[in-house]
């Protein structure tokens, strides 16, 4: 059995994601939460700065079972919100099964609905994982940024989406978040 994990994940332009089946240390005060999905294999460990202050948490979220689009199906599965600055959040948003599709170009098209742009992306094969890929995408709209890292088999995915006002305030502990949480998929070796 094989897991592919997305640890430490870099924003794009700062070089290549990395991955790993085990995380760096992350620096810093973090609080953390996760998400295990045992039957999908799915699970996600995020960690939120506590210098930001108090972080709402909704794990599991209350409509984990209505898609967000047809198909392929992606659910939101867990979502965070600073207490202090609402407009800060995120969300653990996962497909079961791709049906086929691109998970990079499905998670765009999410964004895109969202009102948000690609201004930045990049895309890491994993080595061992049939369809193995790491993706972080950057956006951007006239008032707020997103940062997303994505964890991909070929049938599968998951994805932390995190989102802040267009303030200079939000760039490092949204770099913290992605940076150092976890996106794992274990998946059965071929």
């Amino acid at each position: 059995m094989h897991s592919l994990v997305a640890a430490q994940a870099p924003l794009p332009g700062a070089g290549a994601s990395s991955t790993s089946t085990a995380s760096s240390k992350p620096t810093g005060k973090l609080g953390y939460f996760q998400y295990n999905d045992a039957n999908s294999r799915i699970s996600a460990k995020i960690f939120l700065p506590e210098s930001m202050g108090e972080w709402a948490v909704e794990n599991p979220w209350r409509n984990a079972d209505k898609s967000l689009i047809n198909d392929p199906q992606v659910f939101v599965v867990a979502n965070f919100q600073n207490v202090s600055s609402p407009r800060f959040f995120g969300l653990i948003r996962v497909s079961y099964d791709l049906h086929g599709y691109d998970c990079g170009v499905v998670f765009k098209k999410l964004a895109e609905l969202d009102g948000l742009s690609l201004e930045k992306y990049s895309e890491t094969d994993v080595q061992g994982i049939k369809g193995g890929k790491v993706y972080v995408l950057a956006y951007a709209s006239k008032d707020r940024t997103a940062t997303s890292k994505l964890v991909c088999d070929e049938k599968s995915a998951v994805e932390l989406f995190v989102v802040a006002p267009s303030d200079g305030k939000f760039a490092e502990p949204m770099t913290t978040i992605v940076g150092s949480s976890e996106l794992t998929i274990a998946a059965m070796a071929d």
